[in-house]
């Protein structure tokens, strides 16, 4: 295998209770599964400008409708066996649920109306703009408790709104999916989502498929011995990192919306038998898809007999995420030589059939592959580390996904790892990354290859491609933070080896480095001035260090011929200001736990501009404080 270096709502709370008689499988046998018709979709809906309710989206549950499920609806704990998901209503438990963040971004993805769900939230409870009602409801197994919104130029006018979900809402269809995956490299048999329901899937007016999931919404057949539940600091985490990377221009899933459930959930951070009582939370998650590479690798640990599964699996993701893949034609043949014998011997558009569709799973894996590498590539641009890169947390389009024990880099350290479960082999530190996803490739290929959908020799050219792609992109991504034209190898080395000796902080870095001027006259003494403020406590054998880098950095600037001020603007649209520091967030949730969300807010805003300026918020982009090194912020738990 090739190695890649490199106040609760102070507004009317209805609470009504459905018939006793209604049971979780009850409710899913009276949701009908209906079959989207994109002919049939109001002309106006087509208009890009369109705005809609919650109840008036437009379904297309594609995933429960062409795989396998499990026959059973409940949430017992068990194995689910020759099926992709398990149809569950959420049921966590919820009193005085609070609506207390919200993305504007997400919300113009799914098409939702502004002006009816225009909530100004307010520490400690909800403020409604213009003249609208509020009456928040949710349903759990035997709760309901919706959430209305009257506007007033609607006059009587409701619709619902069910930030926590459940039947209530309109098309739904809720699940959770099944899959396994090998956890810090090894074989962890059955996973699945155990604390995240799927309500559907949703078609936008440009026909862009989103999928709606609720994390922490209760338990399901694959949650084991947990609650199924999820707390508000790691769902502050989790809504707050997944909109900051969309920012940053890192492919990610989405977050809609976080609700606090009114419940407190037991927890045990650092497993060291000391739980705590905390309050409890749900994200609402959006993606085009939550497939896992551990989706497919459940069914081939099941033998032969789940292979037409995986199949089935491919087929799906194929035609519904990667449509390209399936309409290439054999004209548009892609091949590759291995070097034996000088012989063309793979064809990467070499049809397998499946249920009489070609599916292309050597176009595909390779694909794949590309998607990872270039993900991983931009997290080691801006020094993100994911903390649990299982294989059950990789997803097929290449998306960041399932933010745990995450962590951005402040002072460099290429072992740097946030997750405590990960000491002290490090396995997924930041410096790790690029190899762990290649690693995850090699499973999710031996996956494919145990289905036929590809060869071994396939599979090797697919990981290949990961390793080309992932040094390509990283050059590139390096030479534009640093302003350049072309990739210089020697000069970049010898500035990470300076950062990581001087644990000079990551992000301000970088930023500050677009002050250095493209002048070789600038007298010795004065080559560090525009770095003072990040080259700290270093000694002079460490500041002419630095100097010689800088030198030799000013000459390749000189060289590329590129003004000041372009290479400057250049510079900071690459190299963020405000990164998601851990310290940042933690603040926001310790004021959050005791009831006050308007700093988890406050950074939403200032994240969703992360490479401008914006003055008046400097201190977002300060040096982390001492106390931010203590475990529980710089370093966290998978359970947290």
């Amino acid at each position: 295998m090739p190695r890649v270096h490199g106040r609760q709502p102070s507004h009317g709370l209805a609470f009504t209770r459905p018939p006793s008689s209604l049971s979780v499988a009850d409710g899913l046998e009276n949701q009908s599964l209906r079959e989207h018709d994109n002919n049939n979709i109001n002309n106006e809906n087509k208009n890009k400008n369109v705005k809609l309710s919650l109840e008036d989206l437009n379904w297309d549950h594609s995933f429960v409708r062409g795989l396998p499920g499990d026959p059973r609806s409940d949430s017992i704990p068990r194995q689910v066996l020759h099926a992709c998901y398990t149809k569950v209503l959420p049921s966590a438990e919820v009193e005085n649920p609070m609506l207390v963040a919200w993305s504007d971004s997400v919300a113009d993805l799914l098409d939702l109306d502004p002006k009816e769900l225009t909530i100004h939230i307010m520490s400690g409870g909800l403020e409604v703009v213009s003249e609208m009602s509020v009456e928040i409801a949710l349903v759990e197994m035997g709760l309901t408790i919706q959430l209305f919104i009257g506007v007033a130029d609607l006059k009587d006018q409701i619709f619902p709104l069910n930030c926590l979900g459940a039947s209530p809402l309109a098309g739904a269809v809720p699940y959770a999916q099944c899959y396994g995956g090998h956890q810090f490299g090894t074989w962890a048999g059955k996973l699945g989502d155990g604390r995240a329901i799927t309500l559907g899937e949703i078609l936008n007016s440009k026909l862009e498929k989103w999928e709606l999931q609720l994390k922490g919404a209760g338990k399901t057949p694959y949650s084991r011995f947990a609650d199924g539940l999820a707390v508000l600091q790691s769902s502050i985490r989790e809504f707050l990192c997944s909109e900051v990377m969309h920012f940053l221009g890192i492919p990610t899933t989405r977050a809609l919306c976080l609700v606090t459930t009114g419940k407190f959930v037991t927890r045990d951070m650092f497993y060291d038998v000391n739980p705590k009582e905390e309050p409890g939370a749900i994200v609402c998650r959006v993606s085009q898809s939550f497939l896992r590479f551990g989706s497919f690798q459940i069914h081939a640990s099941r033998g032969e007999e789940d292979h037409g599964i995986i199949r089935a699996l491919a087929d799906y993701a194929i035609r519904h995420h990667f449509p390209h893949i399936e309409n290439i034609s054999k004209r548009e043949s892609l091949s590759f030589s291995t070097g034996d014998d000088d012989q063309l011997v793979v064809d990467l558009t070499a049809n397998k059939w499946i249920y009489e569709i070609p599916v292309c799973g050597s176009t595909w894996i390779v694909e794949i592959a590309k998607r990872t590498a270039s993900l991983v590539a931009r997290w080691q641009g801006v020094g993100f580390t994911h903390g649990v890169l299982n294989a059950d947390n990789m997803s097929i389009l290449g998306l960041t996904i399932d933010y745990g024990p995450f962590g951005f880099l402040d002072a460099f350290d290429p072992s740097y790892t946030p997750n405590t479960t990960d000491l002290p082999g490090r396995r997924y530190c930041f410096a790790n990354q690029p190899d762990i996803g290649l690693w995850n490739i090699a499973q999710f290929a031996s996956t494919l290859m145990a289905a036929h959908l590809i060869t071994d020799k396939e599979a090797n050219y697919a990981m290949e491609r990961y390793g080309t792609k992932f040094m390509d992109e990283y050059q590139v991504i390096m030479s534009r933070k640093l302003g350049l034209q072309k990739y210089n190898k020697q000069l970049v080395n010898k500035l990470l080896n300076n950062l990581a000796i001087d644990k000079v902080d990551y992000t301000n870095f970088f930023r500050s480095l677009s002050n250095i001027k493209a002048d070789p006259g600038i007298p010795e003494d004065e080559l560090l001035v525009p770095l003072k403020a990040v080259l700290l406590d270093i000694g002079k054998e460490r500041k002419e260090a630095w100097a010689n880098w800088v030198q030799s950095y000013i000459q390749k600037l000189v060289e590329s011929g590129i003004s000041d001020e372009e290479r400057k603007a250049s510079m900071e649209s690459v190299n963020p200001k405000y990164v998601l520091i851990n310290y940042l967030y933690q603040s926001a949730i310790d004021a959050a736990e005791l009831g006050d969300f308007r700093e988890v807010r406050r950074l939403l805003k200032v994240m969703e501009r992360p490479y401008d300026e914006q003055p008046g918020m400097e201190k977002y982009a300060r040096l982390p404080p001492a106390w931010a090194y203590r475990p529980g912020v710089c370093m966290l738990s998978c359970s947290s």
